[in-house]
């Protein structure tokens, strides 16, 4: 769902010492620049703070997302 100028929200779960390879920093690369929210959490702790938050956000209006898509 889109909130806050976002298109919707990616989460990657990692271990404490978890390390995104590659192919998992470039495919968050790509969806931020499409307009995705992207954040890697280490716990359920940190999942629950960052999906609260971004349900928190405003709604995403039609017109952001038609400017962002480059739609007149």
């Amino acid at each position: 769902m889109a909130r806050g100028g976002y298109f919707g929200l990616y989460i990657e779960f990692k271990s404490e010492v978890g390390r995104q390879r590659k192919e998992q920093v470039e495919f968050q690369q790509r969806v931020e620049a499409q307009g995705y929210k992207y954040v890697v959490v280490r716990s359920v702790e940190e999942w629950r703070k960052e999906w609260n938050e971004y349900l928190a956000m405003m709604p995403t209006k039609r017109e952001m997302i038609d400017l962002l898509t480059n739609k007149k």
